[in-house]
């Protein structure tokens, strides 16, 4: 998986609970972002030293390819998961 700079610089402005990470979660059918605890085995997106996105070995596998961009909508800037054509 990887991310376009917008997509880091999104990520880097987000305001984070303290003691806990950004993780992208496999939810039912759908991915979100969620604030958790980090796990000894996540894969961990960084960006000028600071960890961005953690993201568990299987949600690692399930996006393999994937492109984290910035999707700026009507109802603000988002993240959305792109396969390279």
């Amino acid at each position: 998986m990887d991310m376009t700079e917008g997509a880091r610089d999104l990520l880097r402005s987000l305001e984070r609970p303290k003691d806990r990470v950004l993780r992208l979660e496999l939810v039912g059918q759908r991915f979100r972002f969620v604030f958790g605890l980090p796990r000894d085995d996540d894969d961990v997106l960084t960006d000028r030293e600071m960890d961005l996105l953690h993201v568990s070995p299987r949600v690692s596998r399930a996006l393999q390819g994937t492109i984290l961009d910035r999707d700026d909508t009507a109802e603000g800037p988002g993240i959305a998961l792109r396969r390279p054509a």
